[in-house]
């Protein structure tokens, strides 16, 4: 999990850890786990989701989520 460039995307598109959290409706501290990867990660759903939002390209998608 690339974190940074999930940031720079949320940045780009006017969204911080709140509005995400509650797009994705996940508490902001749950939010801000999978983030950072302290015992959590991203479930399928919540990637599908953040890749809808973004309209992430496969490259972004690899990068963010697969690195």
């Amino acid at each position: 999990m690339n974190s940074t460039e999930l940031k720079k995307v949320m940045l780009d598109n006017g969204d911080n850890n709140k509005s995400l959290a509650e797009f994705l409706k996940i508490k902001q501290s749950t939010f801000s786990s999978k983030l950072h990867e302290n015992g959590a990660a991203f479930r399928k759903s919540e990637i599908h989701k953040i890749v809808k939002r973004y309209n992430l390209s496969a490259e972004q998608i690899k990068t963010i989520f697969f690195s």
